[in-house]
């Protein structure tokens, strides 16, 4: 399992817009699309995730069917086609 959160990151966190912390195990990134509001902007989403990233938070984790990003404290960065470049689910 991966590290919890420091003070730190929480707090860095909450100043992300498209970012949020929906338990002590699970964050999810998500900017809506101007047109389709019901599924992500992939390009505004992904650069969320990388200031999510930049944060030191190395929680692995999915893109959802309406291209949120589900981070999660118990997958592991390299688990899976998580970290596989070959998968759509790839950060």
């Amino acid at each position: 399992m991966q590290p919890a959160l420091t003070h730190k990151q929480r707090t860095a966190l909450r100043t992300i817009a498209g970012a949020r912390q929906m338990s002590a195990m699970e964050i999810e990134v998500f900017i809506a699309d101007e047109h389709d509001p019901g599924v992500a902007d992939s390009d505004k989403t992904d650069a969320v995730l990388d200031q999510v990233r930049a944060l030191g938070i190395a929680w692995g984790g999915r893109r959802s069917g309406y291209g949120a990003w589900s981070l999660r404290r118990d997958h592991a960065s390299d688990a899976a086609d998580f970290n596989s470049t070959a998968s759509q689910h790839h950060y």
